[in-house]
């Protein structure tokens, strides 16, 4: 090979990670979180499309499934969300979606229906809060304490969570070894 034929594939190469990269970067980041503060008796979910920064987003459907019922799911190959899970709740989009920076549990916002009314969420239970907007969703796993306070998982113990299920096909949730 000549030094001009490496030349060529050297920026054809370039462009192509640089392609990549303005490709992934199209795709907004969205977050769900607990409002600092909330419990059982009060929980608030923020969304924002950086993390911990709060923004209206096109919101089309928000849900909530026991991690039970997500350990069911993760466990069958090739699967993620599924409309067969059974949530605890789920708040889906009537009218065209509107931005919605928060919401209470149990509240129904303005354009929204609820196909599933509010459970009881249990204490010691764990809760996948998930939303999909658009092109993207996002998810966070919170546990709620004997006392009502909710505590939202770290990335590495939701990590730690899924893998137990991959690992365990005969073990639910509440036998995950995560705090």
């Amino acid at each position: 090979m000549n030094r001009r034929t490496i030349g060529r594939r050297t920026h054809l190469l370039a462009g192509a990670l640089i392609s990549l990269g303005l490709l992934a970067s199209c795709s907004p980041s969205l977050y769900v979180w607990l409002l600092p503060g909330s419990t059982l008796q009060k929980l608030i979910f923020v969304f924002g499309d950086r993390s911990r920064r709060e923004s209206p987003l096109a919101v089309e459907r928000f849900e909530l499934v026991t991690c039970d019922e997500r350990a069911t799911t993760v466990r069958a190959p090739g699967t993620r969300w599924t409309e067969d899970e059974r949530a605890v709740w789920q708040l889906k989009a009537v009218t065209g979606t509107r931005g919605l920076s928060r919401v209470g549990y149990g509240e129904v916002p303005a354009g929204f229906h609820a196909p599933v009314p509010p459970g009881v969420l249990a204490a010691g239970g764990c809760y996948f809060a998930r939303f999909h907007a658009g092109a993207g969703g996002g998810e966070t796993v919170f546990r709620v304490n004997s006392d009502g306070s909710l505590r939202e998982l770290t990335d590495r113990e939701v990590a730690a969570l899924y893998d137990s299920w991959r690992r365990e096909p005969g073990a639910g949730a509440n036998h995950a070894s995560v705090p």
